[in-house]
């Protein structure tokens, strides 16, 4: 830990804090195909924190499909999910259009999800009904006994749990009483 104070004290420039921070880690290999110490001070951090998540993501879907057993059967379709809903996410909000519905409708596991979207004047959001697809991916996990998928499952529906709160508390705050009920219910 020492070192890493000391590396911090003494990067002078952004290639000396590339090597500290971003080679000498545990995280390196994340960043090894996002960026380059020639790319550090020009970087679009949305990109950057996009391409981390993949590289995240990848790992994490290659660890647990090592892992085997009931963990595989569990957390794959689970983080297959998670790449597909950032995919369509990304790609809707960089191009903000509708074909990514007849991209979905080839899909059948995403198909009713495109039609469950509402038509904008108080319908449900294509993310609230990708959040509500995650909720019930992650309740399903806790079906199956001896295998690590439930703490991700339980992080998950924590993390729904707190954006289901703060939707609450700006439903009072904004005096849209009757919106309060359109969160996302855990169970």
């Amino acid at each position: 830990m020492e070192s890493a104070e000391l590396s911090f004290n003494v990067a002078e420039t952004a290639s000396d804090l590339f090597r500290a921070v971003l080679v000498e880690t545990p995280l390196a290999p994340f960043f090894q195909d996002c960026m380059s110490e020639n790319t550090l001070d020009e970087l679009n951090v949305e990109i950057l924190r996009n391409k981390l998540y993949k590289s995240y993501l990848e790992a994490f879907y290659k660890f647990c499909k090592n892992y085997g057993d009931i963990t595989a059967e569990i957390m794959c379709p689970i983080l297959e999910f998670e790449a597909d809903r950032r995919a369509f996410t990304i790609t809707l909000n960089s191009f903000g259009t509708e074909q990514m519905k007849r991209v979905a409708d080839h899909y059948g596991v995403y198909k009713p999800l495109f039609e469950a979207v509402g038509d904008g004047s108080g319908g449900k959001s294509l993310e609230d009904v990708f959040y509500e697809r995650e909720v019930q991916m992650s309740v399903l996990a806790f079906g199956r006994q001896f295998h690590c998928g439930v703490f991700y499952a339980y992080v998950r529906l924590r993390e729904q749990e707190v954006r289901n709160v703060v939707w609450i508390a700006e439903c009072i705050s904004q005096r849209h009483r009757t919106k309060i009920n359109s969160y996302i219910p855990i169970l």
